[in-house]
């Protein structure tokens, strides 16, 4: 708001209160902008600098049992209720702790391969090789 110079006092007050509340306003605005950058970057600081677990990579190796033989299997599980038809959306994936069998393919997941493991409804572990869990998304088309 512009006060024309011949203005009365009156006014020049009204203009000034006017000026100093929306200052305020934009200084308030702008400690709160403050505030919530600061927190993101704590934010990001703990998450960035919190210890992981040591995740290891798959390794390629042949596979003794073809995508069709998992798919049938894997089917199979569906069809009997053992595993859901639409692959869970949160799995354990790191390093295996100890040998056992994957639940789509039937071949040992060895101490130290990456593995999926997933807890079904009923309580049961349910182990998966990375390609066997990329063939299990890949049945989710079929229905």
């Amino acid at each position: 708001m512009v006060v024309p110079s011949g203005a009365t006092t009156e006014v020049r007050i009204a203009s000034a209160a006017i000026r100093w509340a929306a200052a305020i306003r934009r200084q308030t605005h702008a400690r709160q902008i403050v505030h919530a950058s600061l927190w993101l970057l704590d934010s990001s600081r703990v998450t960035l600098e919190r210890p992981r677990p040591r995740f290891r990579g798959g390794i390629d190796i042949p596979f003794p049992v073809t995508d069709s033989v998992v798919r049938a299997r894997l089917c199979r599980l569906i069809d009997g209720g053992a595993i859901p038809r639409i692959v869970p959306r949160r799995m354990f994936v790191g390093p295996c702790a100890e040998d056992h069998e994957c639940t789509a393919c039937g071949v040992d997941i060895h101490k130290g391969e990456q593995e999926f493991e997933w807890t079904n409804p009923g309580g049961l572990m349910l182990y998966f090789h990375r390609r066997c869990v990329d063939i299990y998304r890949i049945l989710n088309g079929r229905s």
